[in-house]
């Protein structure tokens, strides 16, 4: 593993597209992380700024052998070492956001395709909630100095390397496990069009399984809302 850390950086994702050719001459397992980044890349081009408690990495990693089921796999990976370090209860929501145990979205993952090899994941995880403190309290910011972000992002990359889900059933099943909304109600964005139904899971290329008007629905992208039970 070739591991660099900064104080402070633009984006870890960016830096590392950037210079991802030259780094794979040295290592193919690279991880990049930061204390800071100023101008993170979120979900559909959103600039995802870090804050004193945000773990914020990018790493290189080859696919799983169902591509379309990495960035779940990787998902589910995160999620199993944050419970088992730090006795959280994450859960997931599709296809990419880790979720508090009260529902509420704690960070994400983008994956971005190089090379048939490899892909360039980056990472944002808001840590507060997972270390029990109320953002911008005392606590928090005892708590966050205590942070070690270049240790942690080097064991978490460590655990996704050593702990690879080759499997795709074994996927799709914990997949639907770890789901902060199975079989609930959602809402999914795709391609500007709202739709409604119940979650029943993922099939085997990780596309949503929706059932809406008793008929079951596959969508391989979009933006997806957990609904309340009011609705």
């Amino acid at each position: 593993m070739h591991h660099l850390h900064f104080e402070a950086i633009e984006s870890t994702q960016i830096y590392l597209k950037d210079h991802l050719k030259s780094l794979l001459e040295q290592d193919r397992n690279i991880l990049v992380s930061a204390e800071h980044q100023t101008h993170g890349v979120g979900r559909s081009g959103n600039t995802w700024i870090s804050n004193r408690d945000s773990l914020t990495l990018s790493l290189t990693i080859s696919p799983h052998q169902e591509l379309t089921l990495t960035t779940i796999e990787i998902g589910l990976l995160i999620t199993a070492f944050l419970n088992k370090k730090f006795q959280a209860e994450l859960k997931l929501k599709w296809p990419n956001d880790l979720m508090s145990p009260q529902g509420k979205k704690l960070g994400g993952i983008i994956t971005y395709f190089y090379s048939p090899n490899c892909l360039v994941v980056g990472v944002g995880i808001n840590f507060s909630p997972i270390l029990g403190v109320e953002k911008y309290s005392t606590s928090y910011i005892e708590a966050s100095a205590e942070l070690d972000k270049k240790e942690i992002s080097r064991e978490l990359y460590e655990y996704l390397l050593e702990h690879r889900i080759h499997d795709t059933q074994a996927v799709v099943d914990l997949f639907n496990q770890t789901c902060a909304h199975h079989l609930q109600m959602v809402e999914l964005d795709e391609d500007q069009k709202k739709l409604i139904g119940v979650w029943k899971g993922i099939d085997p290329k990780g596309a949503a399984l929706i059932e809406i008007f008793n008929k079951t629905h596959s969508f391989l992208s979009g933006s997806l809302t957990m609904l309340t039970k009011e609705h």
